[in-house]
């Protein structure tokens, strides 16, 4: 592990492409991955670099993937770069993906307004995604189908 200094004079933590971390890494500052992680990242800054591998959640004011992530990202500023390859969903504000990257998972824009004091992003998506599930339970309970399959009588 290295640190450098960014441009508002704190230091940035350089993981190098042959560290294995399992555990969680937290961060008040900057951090750029190239090595692996098993386990959530959070930081101000999070840069996965193109050797990059996270295995868990990230959660960060600004996240760069130009590596591979298996698990959900939740930040007010995502860059996916081409060489990106995500299995998880992405909590957002501003998010930017260029032609070429892998991604898999939902895509969920975290409103302002509907922000609750205290929520994060993340939070706020999941309230919503399942209010969609409560309505899509309702849409097909008032259509009559229970579940059972009529067919195999």
């Amino acid at each position: 592990m290295f640190s450098k200094p960014n441009k508002n004079g704190s230091m940035t933590s350089i993981f190098s492409n042959d560290l294995v971390i399992e555990g969680d890494v937290h961060t008040k500052g900057d951090l750029q991955l190239d090595g692996t992680v098993v386990g959530d990242l959070s930081g101000e800054r999070i840069i996965v670099g193109q050797d990059g591998r996270v295995q868990g959640g990230i959660k960060a004011r600004s996240v760069r993937v130009l590596g591979s992530v298996s698990g959900n990202i939740n930040a007010e500023n995502v860059y996916i770069a081409e060489t990106a390859r995500i299995d998880g969903d992405i909590v957002h504000e501003v998010l930017s993906i260029e032609s070429g990257a892998h991604v898999h998972g939902r895509m969920i824009r975290a409103q302002d307004a509907d922000a609750k004091e205290g929520q994060t992003p993340l939070q706020i998506a999941a309230a919503q995604a399942e209010k969609e599930l409560e309505d899509d339970s309702a849409v097909v309970h008032s259509a009559g189908w229970t579940g059972e399959n009529k067919e195999a009588s």
